[in-house]
């Protein structure tokens, strides 16, 4: 007999493999770098703006942007959506590959148009790092072994037929 904290054969599925923990380290490292650099954006703001007027003609017409509020709803955004892929991805949902894999895209495009405007040191390093976390993030999201586990999970999700 077994109880509810013993998992049976029927609800463990596929082992997940080596690679999905080192997607689950990296979707957490992005994280990281995702809310220092929305820190740096409080703190550094003053030499943010310094870097981002001294690119605009000094008869531009675009009046200064206040970066605070933009990268805080862009990081809650990118935390809440990843934390939340990652959770379905380990859970065995193919398409949450697909959308991890989009909003780590998305967030690899972003840090090269943000690296594009000669941002400060600080911005640049933590830019540079994260760059290569999304980048084995991707590599490692697409390995073989996580399309194996991610069928191996449908497979067994499949109802048997009984005759």
């Amino acid at each position: 007999m077994t109880t509810a904290a013993e998992p049976t054969s029927e609800t463990t599925g596929p082992a997940r493999p080596r690679a999905l923990t080192w997607v689950s380290r990296g979707v957490w490292a992005q994280v990281v770098v995702g809310v220092l650099t929305a820190a740096l954006v409080v703190v550094e703001r003053g030499a943010l703006m310094d870097a981002w007027t001294a690119g605009q003609p000094p008869d531009s017409t675009i009046a200064p942007l206040s970066f605070v509020p933009v990268a805080l709803v862009c990081c809650g955004t990118f935390v809440g959506s990843a934390l939340l892929m990652l959770a379905f991805l380990r859970a065995g949902h193919g398409w949450a590959r697909w959308c991890l894999a989009a909003i780590v895209a998305f967030v690899v495009l972003a840090t090269v148009a943000a690296l594009r405007t000669a941002p400060p040191a600080p911005f640049l390093v933590v830019s540079v790092v994260g760059l290569v976390v999304e980048v084995a993030t991707l590599v490692e999201l697409w390995r073989p072994s996580v399309s194996r586990f991610l069928r191996g999970v449908a497979a067994s999700e499949r109802p048997v037929a009984t005759s």
